[in-house]
């Protein structure tokens, strides 16, 4: 038996503001603490993909939620959603633009 292979979405600005106005996904930053810290996504859960516990910690999130991943450029955000998805998590979209797409289209900004 092989393995479902799920593909991950990738998401813009305007979709993100859609999921997000509707309560659709839960956003999942994967940037470091202090980066979280210095701004995030609104309502934002915190989880970093550096972070040596990242797949303990993702082992207690819900996978039958809907997931939006971000970080700071795209990068983590990918391999983050790889690893979510070897994981068990089926529905996730990435956020390709990230946090740096964030800020350049929005001022609501959480610290």
């Amino acid at each position: 038996m092989h393995p479902v292979v799920v593909s991950i979405d990738t998401v813009d600005y305007t979709a993100v503001q859609e999921l997000i106005q509707n309560k659709k996904v839960v956003i999942l930053d994967v940037r470091t603490p202090e980066e979280y810290r210095e701004g995030h996504i609104p309502h934002a859960l915190n989880i970093d993909f550096q972070s040596p516990s990242f797949e303990t910690e993702i082992l207690n999130l819900n996978r039958e939620h809907h997931y939006l991943v971000y970080c700071r450029s795209g990068k983590r955000a990918l391999n983050a959603s790889k690893t979510l998805q070897s994981n068990g998590f089926t529905s996730l979209k990435i956020y390709p633009g990230s946090w740096n797409d964030w800020v350049q289209h929005s001022d609501v900004v959480e610290k």
